[in-house]
């Protein structure tokens, strides 16, 4: 009887403590999970940008839209395990040792290649290299995997660069012709391609639909996965609220990191300070100010004390910018996200965005991959660079098309 009564006690024990440990391990989720909620209140884009569920609208509204992109994910799936096939692939190239301008140029080039890959029925596979690191790496793949496949060479292949050369229907020719598989390296500005529109209507009209400011944002968003805002992203920007509208200030490729010379500082001051009045007039409660200008955010910084009491938040990276195409240090991942990386992925989540210096490829490349409509894109400064009047005016596509790029 005492054993029967011991097991029993012992079983009771045994119950006892295994609902002490299921609690504790629920209180721990709890917490962490409150963790996570209070982490995503001080950085909110942790998800996905504000527009980033617009694909479908803005890219395949249609049922031939969505059948085009369906038909090339099933033919590049299958090439992909097709050694016939694969031996026609076009190599979108960028190395380390490779010109391809900026992270802007490089990614308009990738675009159109996809849509050229699109329009001639080849396969396109990436190989991307920068600062030191596969840039695929910070990708997340969507409906094609570009990466080239294990055990494909592509010593035999024809190698060509068209950096800020090429017009999109020689290479449409070009490349509908050739046989065996092409490494092209290539900044060709989609934007434009499709603003102008002979390639589009003559070599995959069924991409018509598609505007100039979304032609990256569609060719990327097929590609690759909306970008978040990753916790190492959070050196940069820590505490930054979930809506917010982003102001980048583009500074002359000699000056990226650095100053601005005297002469200029109170020109430049001027234009921050109109484009925190563009924020101020579009109603934004809090606004991220990024600039590869060390002066400009110090201006950013100035005019945000002056603006305290009007109820608008105002956030500054402390990290210096560098250039991705002029600068050829090797950095860790931390020191990549720092330079530039985290800059890009933000503002893809901004609600709206304002240019306050000459309009940059690398925001509006960031614009696009974010889908942020049209609309929602103001500038305050025109072509050359001065103030535009009024201030805070709407993007013209014309502009986004020609644009140039860090």
């Amino acid at each position: 009887m005492v054993g029967l009564l011991g097991l029993m006690m012992l079983a009771l024990l045994a119950g006892s403590a295994a609902a002490t440990a299921a609690a504790a391990t629920r209180a721990r989720l709890r917490q962490q999970h409150a963790s996570l909620e209070r982490l995503a209140a001080q950085v909110g884009f942790l998800a996905e940008g504000p527009y980033s569920s617009r694909f479908g609208e803005v890219c395949a509204p249609q049922q031939d839209d969505r059948a085009a992109f369906e038909r090339y994910k099933a033919f590049h799936k299958r090439c992909r395990v097709d050694e016939a096939c694969r031996a026609r692939a076009l190599v979108w190239n960028c190395n380390d040792d490779s010109f391809c301008g900026g992270l802007g140029d490089e990614i308009r080039g990738l675009s159109f290649m996809l849509y050229l890959a699109m329009a001639v029925e080849r396969p396109l596979f990436v190989r991307w290299r920068r600062m030191g690191h596969d840039m695929l790496d910070f990708f997340t793949r969507r409906d094609i995997d570009v990466r080239v496949p294990d055990g494909v060479l592509l010593g035999g292949c024809r190698r060509a660069s068209f950096i800020d050369s090429g017009h999109a229907l020689a290479l449409f020719d070009k490349a509908n012709t050739s046989e065996g598989c092409d490494v092209w390296t290539t900044n060709l500005p989609v934007q434009a391609v499709f603003k102008e529109g002979s390639f589009v209507r003559e070599a995959i009209p069924v991409m018509e639909h598609i505007s100039p400011v979304s032609a990256i944002g569609c060719a990327m968003r097929f590609m690759f996965q909306p970008m978040t805002f990753a916790p190492a992203d959070q050196s940069s920007y820590e505490h930054i609220p979930a809506k917010f509208v982003a102001i980048h200030f583009r500074c002359a490729d000699n000056a990226m990191g650095r100053a601005s010379v005297a002469a200029e500082l109170d020109h430049e001051r001027d234009r921050v300070r109109k484009a925190m009045q563009c924020a101020e007039s579009m109603g934004a409660e809090n606004v991220v100010f990024v600039s590869c200008s060390e002066s400009a955010k110090r201006a950013a910084t100035e005019v945000a004390r002056d603006l305290e009491g009007k109820g608008m938040g105002v956030y500054v990276s402390g990290a210096r910018a560098r250039h991705i195409d002029h600068d050829h240090t090797k950095l860790t991942e931390q020191g990549f996200r720092t330079a530039l990386w985290s800059d890009f992925v933000l503002l893809q989540q901004a609600e709206a965005l304002i240019f306050a210096g000459r309009i940059s490829g690398f925001s509006g490349a960031a614009a696009s991959m974010g889908l942020v409509p049209a609309s929602k894109l103001r500038k305050v400064v025109g072509s050359d660079g001065e103030i535009s009047w009024p201030p805070c005016k709407p993007v013209e596509e014309k502009e986004v098309a020609a644009s140039t790029v860090r």
